[in-house]
């Protein structure tokens, strides 16, 4: 069964990603708070395809412009909102017998750089634009 989500904008730090060429493989990691404790995951083995390879460039670009780990991976990551995304556990066949797959696999179809979304609730970081109401009048106080 495989679970596709779209129009989502989940935030995610990718901290390693190597383009294959009509496809990419990506690492991410993503934290949540939970009574003052931070819950950290991981996803290794993510595929990037379509939509979301076309700009893989740009995320290699940055990730290379960071500080690295001895693993490769980049400290703090490159933080992206995912848009688009198919979660999956389907079974296939090796010698005959129907297996599973230990792990999920992850496929990205759309995704943008996290400092690109224009939209405030998403990016709390950035303070609402607003218009300019001053007619120079006085202040009543």
């Amino acid at each position: 069964m495989t679970l596709k989500f779209r129009d989502v904008k989940t935030k995610v730090n990718v901290v390693n990603a190597d383009s294959k060429g009509k496809y990419s493989i990506v690492k991410f990691r993503t934290a949540r708070n939970v009574e003052d404790k931070w819950i950290n995951s991981t996803f290794s083995f993510v595929r990037f395809v379509g939509n979301a390879q076309e700009n893989i460039g740009k995320l290699l670009d940055r990730l290379d412009k960071l500080e690295t780990f001895d693993n490769g991976d980049v400290k703090g990551g490159v933080p992206i909102l995912l848009k688009s995304v198919a979660i999956g556990n389907e079974p296939y066949e090796k010698d005959g017998k129907t297996v599973y797959p230990k792990n999920y696999s992850i496929t990205v179809f759309a995704w943008e750089f996290q400092d690109e979304d224009k939209s405030s609730s998403n990016n709390p970081d950035k303070p609402p634009v607003v218009e300019d109401d001053s007619d120079n009048e006085e202040l009543p106080f």
